[in-house]
């Protein structure tokens, strides 16, 4: 198949989304996604081939491929800045994390590609963690190496709040329908958000609110107390080739940067 021929012939591109911080516009670490450049269909969002990619059973070796290339491109960005530079954060899957090796290959990946494992982090999906013991010594593991894990879209899923206090992550990733209810509605959704926020703070994990399009979610998160983002108002997901150009010609201090891109 096409897809099976898009690994030989090296046809998929990693893209990085920046995550910022609000009080200072910095870059505080990425979000690393895939794009297949098609032979004749141009450049495809994940949307329209991972669905494929899983029902060929090739979802491992996509992932693995991205692992690599992303450490590579961290590698390189930390040359470049002079420093470790920003966060890399990539998604796993539920099936990765029941593979035996899977452990094993990302701490040898890390390594050969020489950046430290706290410059990483792996996002899981609600679901991951809806039978979390299955995962929960893989997953100790990882945090004990000094990877951080991510929950990812966090409100579309089965985790309660009383959940967050006891599952293994480091970061949760607040899903855009919160942000974009902040249009339509009103008080009650700045209700839950406000409440949601305490909670997060209770239990010291770190927020980041994913979906941020307008100045107007971005003064109301603020407002809040919110200290991290992603999202258009802040740039698209970029080459990662050419964030590496941005950060060896020292312009990625700020978002300004991305946006235009």
């Amino acid at each position: 198949t096409m897809l099976r021929r898009a690994f030989e012939r090296d046809e998929f591109r990693l893209y990085l989304q920046p995550i910022v911080e609000f009080s200072t516009s910095r870059t505080v670490g990425f979000e690393g996604l895939v794009r297949w450049q098609h032979p004749t269909l141009g450049l495809l969002g994940p949307g329209q081939f991972l669905d494929n990619v899983e029902e060929l059973g090739l979802i491992s070796q996509l992932d693995s491929w991205m692992r690599r290339e992303a450490f590579g491109v961290m590698a390189r960005l930390n040359t470049a800045a002079g420093e470790v530079a920003p966060y890399l954060s990539l998604n796993v899957t539920e099936r990765e994390l029941q593979n035996a090796t899977f452990t094993g290959e990302v701490l040898d990946q890390i390594r050969t590609a020489g950046i430290p494992p706290e410059q990483v982090v792996l996002e899981l999906s609600e679901n991951a963690f809806v039978d979390f013991e299955g995962n929960e010594e893989t997953l100790e593991e990882l945090r004990a190496s000094g990877i951080r894990i991510a929950l990812d879209d966090f409100g579309t899923g089965y985790s309660s709040l009383m959940q967050l206090q006891k599952l293994p992550i480091d970061i949760v990733k607040l899903d855009r329908a919160f942000v974009s209810a902040l249009t339509s509605g009103g008080k009650r959704a700045l209700g839950v958000l406000e409440g949601l926020l305490h909670v997060i703070g209770a239990v010291e994990l770190t927020l980041v609110v994913e979906g941020v399009e307008t100045e107007f979610e971005q003064d109301v998160l603020v407002s809040l107390g919110c200290k991290f983002a992603q999202g258009y108002l802040y740039g698209r997901p970029a080459p990662a080739m050419d964030v590496v150009s941005l950060f060896s010609a020292g312009a990625a201090s700020s978002t300004e940067d991305y946006a235009s891109s």
